[in-house]
C-alpha cells in the first residue's frame, strides 16, 4: 500500500513469501509512505506500521548555451 492523494492505495500483489518489492515510475525528490497487509482466503489483515521513503534527487537542469543570437531573439 502507498499513501497517495490523501488515502492508502493498493499498488501491487506479490507472490507468496515475497521479501521485497520495487515500486517503479516514481517522480524524483518525492516523499512516499508505504505499508503492507497480508491477504489470504480469510481476507486482508490490518496494515503494518508505515515507513517513509524518499526517491532520488532530481538531476540538475541542463544548461543551454547559445552562440551568436540574432538581433531581437527572444528567450
Amino acid at each position: 500500500l502507498r499513501f497517495d492523494n490523501g488515502s492508502w492505495q493498493k499498488i501491487a500483489t506479490t507472490a507468496a513469501n515475497a521479501k521485497s518489492f520495487t515500486d517503479t515510475g516514481l517522480h524524483c525528490s518525492t516523499s512516499l509512505y508505504y505499508a503492507v497487509a497480508a491477504l489470504n482466503s480469510g481476507g486482508e489483515s490490518a496494515r503494518s506500521n508505515f515507513v517513509e521513503a524518499i526517491t532520488a534527487l532530481c538531476p540538475p537542469m541542463p544548461q543551454l548555451e547559445i552562440s551568436n543570437p540574432r538581433d531581437g531573439a527572444v528567450f
